[in-house]
């Protein structure tokens, strides 16, 4: 038995050596011939444990190890930047590694027997830590998949939702991105505000569709959403305008000079129109019920053929390509700060854009949009 043990921690200590040559690169191809190999071992190791009293530890880091591969799960050190969530992963089996051989060198030969106690309470242990490894994973992997669609505007972290702040400057011009959400902390839009400082020239474009000819036939609005959460809506924050702003005129520009520059739904498509139509609907009589029956309605305009590419097309491409043209505008202005605090999900796209033509980030920042 201890033969066959020391064998899988010989399997897991090379994984962990090929973990950390892996972060200085090239080993991905052997890494996976050995994981496949330590997984098949682990699975013997692991029924070995619920029926043999000496095998211990080994069988709980078995365990452990296949779960965190079947699973993917790294939580909590998915919120760590890749390279080091790796590192101190391969570090810390490493070490594990090590410690198990020790231990399995102090392990009688011979099996004291099947154990009913044991067999049941290192089932209860492998349950329980496995229904901790998957809801940790779901976690871990569902904050990479925002962070990874947001290009890391927006990150789900331990305390919240945070969103980033980003800085560009090109000769002299300097544009900053503010993440933003429809619904915070009343706290997320004060920092945002104050953060405008008064010893610059600024310009603050703002985000908010206009529906001058009515055709969504009533407002939309987040603050039922914002009121049942306990938290404050975009709208009342001064942050969105859902009507124009008269800015100063060029040359003219205030401290703090708030522009509306978002576009008018007028120019949307029938489809579009549809969907927050129905949108908005929901917003007024917000919960679960209402959001299934927008999406899942046989009727529903998000179920029409090309509903997806109508709202992407719509609601991020036009309006970036709007706002962009109101940020070249601005920076014409002279000596500006141009701060765009938008839906986080526009603003990769603004970013490439500007990155596109010449500006370089400087500064990033994070602020908590949401505490749990």
């Amino acid at each position: 038995m201890r033969a066959f043990l020391r064998l899988f921690l010989g399997g897991f200590l090379a994984v962990a050596g090929l973990g950390l040559a892996s972060v200085v690169g090239g080993m991905d191809g052997l890494s996976l011939v050995v994981d496949g190999a330590v997984l098949a071992l682990g699975m013997g190791v692991l029924m070995l444990g619920l029926v043999s009293p000496s095998v211990g530890w080994a069988a709980l880091t078995a365990a452990g190890f296949l779960a965190w591969k079947i699973f993917g799960a790294a939580f909590p050190l998915g919120f760590v930047a890749p390279a080091w969530e790796a590192a101190i992963l391969a570090g810390a089996q490493v070490g594990l590694a090590f410690w198990l051989w020790w231990e399995v060198r102090r392990m009688p030969e011979a099996s004291a027997g099947f154990s009913v106690r044991r067999f049941f309470g290192l089932t209860g242990v492998l349950v329980v830590g496995s229904a901790a490894i998957l809801v940790g994973g779901g976690w871990t992997l569902a904050s990479q998949a925002v962070a990874e669609g947001s290009s890391g505007f927006v990150r789900l972290g331990l305390s919240g939702v945070e969103l980033e702040e980003r800085e560009f400057a090109r000769a002299g011009q300097r544009v900053r991105l503010v993440g933003m959400m429809h619904i915070g902390r009343s706290d997320f839009y004060r920092e945002v505000h104050a953060s405008l400082g008064d010893k610059e020239r600024v310009i603050v474009l703002l985000e908010g569709v206009t529906d001058r000819e009515g055709v969504l036939e009533g407002r939309f609005s987040y603050g039922r959403v914002a009121k049942m959460l306990g938290l404050t809506s975009q709208e009342t924050s001064g942050l969105q305008r859902s009507e124009p702003v008269a800015g100063n005129e060029p040359g003219k520009v205030a401290q703090v000079d708030y522009r509306h520059a978002d576009v008018d739904v007028a120019g949307f498509s029938p489809l579009t129109l549809d969907c927050l139509r129905a949108m908005a609907e929901m917003f007024r009589e917000p919960g679960v019920k209402s959001a299934m029956k927008m999406m899942t309605a046989p009727d529903s305009p998000f179920r029409r053929p090309g509903a997806e590419e109508a709202i992407a097309r719509d609601l991020i491409e036009r309006r970036n390509a709007h706002v962009l043209g109101e940020i070249r505008r601005a920076l014409k202005e002279g000596e500006v700060v141009v701060v765009v605090p938008w839906g986080a999900m526009h603003l990769p796209g603004i970013e490439a854009e500007l990155v596109a033509e010449g500006f370089r980030e400087t500064r990033r920042g994070a602020r908590a949009a949401i505490l749990w």
